[in-house]
């Protein structure tokens, strides 16, 4: 957390930064202080980019520990279950919980978890730097983030259930072929090998289907906040021009409100 808090500040320092120079270069400085805050912009890069190096050797190092108790702890605990479970559970869905599943989890761990903690003090402190630089800049940067948090919720909610089914799909397309792999023998002998085919088929073209569906739901989230953030970025210059010609602000501060909300 505290890799991310100064990971996340020096990325917020950068597009202030950034302003001031464009209004040296304006003509409100000298090259001196342009100078400086050009190197100040080198080392807040250089300590964001090994911070965040650092941040995602951590969390990764910790999701692969935390994978390695759940998937000892998932593996004892079967050796406990009775031998009405096993009846009523098929060894390859079983197995396809413990390898598919396990595999989400990780994923969730070492890049969703770490992309939502950040995006949290990211949104925290981006909000922080825009009321401090202007508040009427900020309140039209605001506007428009109801309706990308809507088109991400509704979405979410659509989607979510969908991926769902797809792997409760997986699992059961997974363990029908591990059962069939396992009982190849048997499968030759009695000469079901079409039968068998026919059915995977069958399972597979149900996932093919749902994965298609989750995955469109999925698509179409990032155009729609595109074409919000870019309404976004146009109102902001238009306001900001506006108080720029007024003398109210500075073309850098504009210049960086502009960075600040596409963050």
């Amino acid at each position: 957390m505290l890799l991310v808090l100064v990971s996340v500040l020096l990325a917020a320092l950068l597009p202030y930064l950034m302003g001031l120079a464009i209004n040296i270069i304006g003509g409100q400085g000298t090259y001196a202080d342009l100078l400086g805050i050009l190197v100040a912009m080198v080392v807040a890069s250089v300590v964001m980019w090994l911070t965040g190096w650092w941040r995602n050797r951590i969390m990764a190092a910790l999701a692969e520990e935390g994978l390695n108790r759940l998937r000892k702890n998932l593996f004892d605990h079967i050796q406990t279950l009775s031998l009405n479970f096993f009846d009523r559970q098929p060894i390859g869905e079983l197995m396809s919980s413990v390898t598919n599943d396990m595999e989400v989890i990780g994923n969730f761990f070492s890049r969703g978890l770490s992309q939502a903690i950040t995006a949290t003090t990211t949104i925290v402190i981006v909000l922080g730097f825009m009321l401090f630089l202007s508040v009427p800049l900020t309140i039209t940067a605001l506007i428009f983030l109801p309706f990308m948090l809507g088109v991400a919720a509704v979405m979410g909610r659509i989607a979510g259930p969908g991926f769902a089914k797809l792997q409760e799909q997986l699992s059961e397309t997974n363990g029908f072929m591990e059962e069939t792999l396992g009982g190849a023998k048997t499968l030759i002998a009695y000469r079901q090998q079409t039968q068998a085919g026919d059915t995977m088929e069958d399972l597979s073209i149900i996932a093919r289907d749902l994965g298609a569906k989750s995955s469109l739901t999925g698509l179409v989230t990032g155009p729609l906040v595109n074409i919000a953030q870019t309404a976004q970025l146009a109102f902001i210059a238009l306001v900001g021009s506006i108080l720029a010609i007024q003398g109210s602000l500075g073309i850098g501060i504009v210049v960086a409100f502009l960075n600040y909300s596409e963050m």
